[in-house]
């Protein structure tokens, strides 16, 4: 099932797959990157990385098989894959930010 987040998603046949994961905060991360850049996505297979874990009765078995077998992923328009891969593999180069909070000039509460 496909889950569109914004309505802008108006053809879901016009979508492609520009990141999998099996890892559902990890899809959160790299979909909340592309929204924040301006791309429009949408995600399959969100919900089997929610059901193949956690307290069903078939949890080890499917922590350990399940997930290899089914992954997420997030999807954008076909015209705008190559863009958003891109910026995707510009955010792996990215240097890594570091936050200290002694340089933290904000004092406001």
């Amino acid at each position: 099932m496909i889950d569109p987040p914004a309505s802008d998603v108006h053809d879901l046949n016009d979508l492609v797959s520009v990141f999998t994961t099996k890892d559902v905060t990890e899809l959160d991360v790299v979909q909340s990157l592309l929204q924040s850049a301006g791309f429009v996505t949408a995600t399959h297979g969100r919900e089997q990385l929610h059901t193949l874990g956690g307290r069903h009765g078939l949890a080890p078995i499917m922590q350990l098989f399940g997930r290899r077998l089914y992954g997420a992923k997030l999807l954008v328009r076909a015209a705008d894959a190559e863009s958003a891969r891109e910026f995707l593999l510009a955010q792996e180069d990215a240097e890594p930010f570091d936050y200290d909070p002694a340089d933290d000039t904000n004092t406001s509460p």
